[in-house]
């Protein structure tokens, strides 16, 4: 009896090392599996929003975004409640507009639009033209003093515009990786 008694110790133990090692192999095979599957998987490229912004314009009133880098190749979606004008200028131009409300051709500039209230481009621009510069496109209603001393008034305390203001909403996007980014090859070769 002895002599079987220790036998079954040893076959116990084997078989908790087999069930060990299948278990092992298993979960090892599952691992290797899944990190096959998402190496195998081609990089997505893909519009990334890089940002949103708002802004509420008067009628011919104006605003800028400055972005420090705009990618070579972007995507511009504008909308907004009333017409606007829009396009990338750089900043001496952003400059002369502000200064002295200069007549820029909209439609001429890189990823431009004119009178649109809803626009979705893709653009691409060099990057010293990093200003975007949105004008709304109305005619103020409000009637220009027929006295000089009345338009020195008029420039000294702004009048309020007899029309509602143009809710404006603004997305930028870049042409990026969007999934399994991690399996591009690396650049440089």
């Amino acid at each position: 009896m002895d002599l079987y008694q220790e036998e079954e110790p040893k076959d116990r133990q084997s078989l908790v090392l087999l069930i060990v090692t299948v278990v092992a192999v298993v979960i090892g095979g599952i691992v290797l599996y899944f990190q096959f599957d998402a190496k195998s998987k081609k990089p997505e490229m893909g519009w990334y929003n890089i940002g949103t912004e708002s802004v509420e314009l008067k009628p011919s009133g104006y605003h800028a975004f400055s972005y420090r880098n705009v990618p070579p190749k972007f995507r511009i979606e504008v909308h907004a409640s009333e017409p606007v004008s829009f396009g990338f200028v750089t900043p001496d131009t952003y400059g002369h507009y502000t200064s002295t409300i200069m007549q820029v051709d909209f439609a001429g500039l890189p990823c431009g639009g004119a009178n649109a209230k809803d626009a979705d481009l893709n653009c691409s621009t060099d990057s010293t033209k990093r200003y975007l510069l949105l004008t709304d496109a109305r005619e103020d209603s409000v009637p220009e003093p027929p006295s000089k001393k009345a338009r020195l008034q008029k420039a000294s305390a702004p009048v309020d515009s007899t029309q509602p203001d143009n809710h404006i909403a603004v997305k930028m996007y870049d042409w990026r990786c969007v999934k399994y980014c991690e399996n591009l090859p690396p650049s440089g070769s």
